[in-house]
């Protein structure tokens, strides 16, 4: 999901120029940059989850920080431009047509990505003992 998420934001880079060359409302720098920042930052985690190379308990932490940070960037950019977050990229604006359907994939996803994080921590917590 990581790597279908990052590949919807790089993809879009090239759909739709004007856009990701204005200022994101939250960090104040093109949201072109914003994008190609979480784009790598999701590829990253998603082979570091996929190397197993690391246990469930730190996999899950960094799963849930990172769930936790898009979350407040979700919240914020909501509240400083009152348009849907680009989480996503261009493509659900051109696929849905309307925020609320936006609103709800993202918040579905990012509920997912907390969930299996969460599993991961409890999971190996279990394990352990």
């Amino acid at each position: 999901m990581l790597f279908g998420t990052a590949v919807l934001k790089l993809a879009s880079l090239a759909a739709q120029r004007k856009f990701f060359q204005s200022p994101d409302p939250v960090l104040e720098i093109p949201m072109g940059i914003v994008l190609t920042l979480a784009a790598v930052a999701e590829l990253t985690l998603a082979a570091v989850l996929v190397s197993r190379r690391f246990g469930d308990r730190p996999a899950g932490i960094v799963l849930l920080w990172f769930t936790a940070c898009s979350a407040v960037y979700r919240v914020v950019h909501g509240f400083t431009s009152g348009e849907p977050c680009p989480c996503l990229g261009y493509w659900p604006k051109l696929l849905f047509q309307g925020t609320q359907a936006t609103n709800v994939v993202t918040v579905g996803l990012l509920a997912l990505l907390g969930g299996v994080g969460l599993y991961l921590v409890l999971n190996a917590r279990r394990n352990s003992t």
